[in-house]
């Protein structure tokens, strides 16, 4: 039997990330098809907190397997097949790349010119990578996810992908994780990120 798939996206507004977002929800939409792509907006008040939205968004599809997306992050289509395969077994989160192309602005300009329904190659600046990054993407099916959940005590940038890892069986592919440029985000509160990171590896 073949399960339903959802793509979801956490998503606040922000200029520099306008046009990737645009882009990428062409890309999955011609990938998966109309209603494929759920968007879960923040409110715009406060810290932006991806845990919450994403254990809003997951917990609205039990028994789909959801491609959980960053919005300035795609992979090549050939990991994204393998990943939905294997998510759909139930057992581990798959991290469908092991490194990241992290591309320049005018390479992601580039990119985002061409035609969204086109294959995406793992060859595409090839090299130019960085070692494996904890999120990004993921792959996974709403039950299993839904037994571990985000820690929502994490806010802004940074950790709450490696301590959910810590606690949800999960399996890496081969490929890379191809980065849209946009201006950086604030990092004010990675130092209380990984103080909680921190406590949350002594409870565990």
């Amino acid at each position: 039997m073949t399960l339903p798939i959802r793509v979801i996206i956490p998503w606040r507004t922000e200029p520099t990330r306008q046009a990737g977002f645009e882009w990428l929800l062409r890309y999955y939409l011609h990938r998966f098809g109309d209603g494929s792509v759920h968007v879960q907006m923040d409110d715009g008040r406060g810290p932006f907190n991806k845990s919450r939205l994403i254990n809003d968004a997951v917990g609205l599809f039990p028994g789909h397997v959801c491609v959980i997306s960053d919005a300035d992050a795609f992979i090549c289509d050939w990991t994204l097949r393998e990943a939905l395969r294997l998510a759909g077994t139930g057992n581990k989160l798959i991290l469908p790349h092991y490194s990241v192309c992290r591309m320049t602005r005018d390479q992601s300009r580039r990119v985002l010119r061409w035609d969204p329904a086109d294959p995406v190659s793992g060859k595409l600046y090839r090299h130019q990578r960085t070692r494996a990054c904890p999120g990004g993407l993921w792959v996974v099916h709403a039950d299993l996810f839904n037994r571990h959940r985000m820690d929502e005590r994490f806010e802004g940038w940074g950790c709450e992908d490696t301590e959910f890892l810590r606690r949800i069986p999960w399996r890496r592919l081969p490929g890379p994780l191809f980065h849209i440029w946009h201006a950086k985000a604030s990092k004010e509160r990675l130092k209380r990120n990984r103080q909680l990171l921190g406590v949350a590896k002594g409870r565990g």
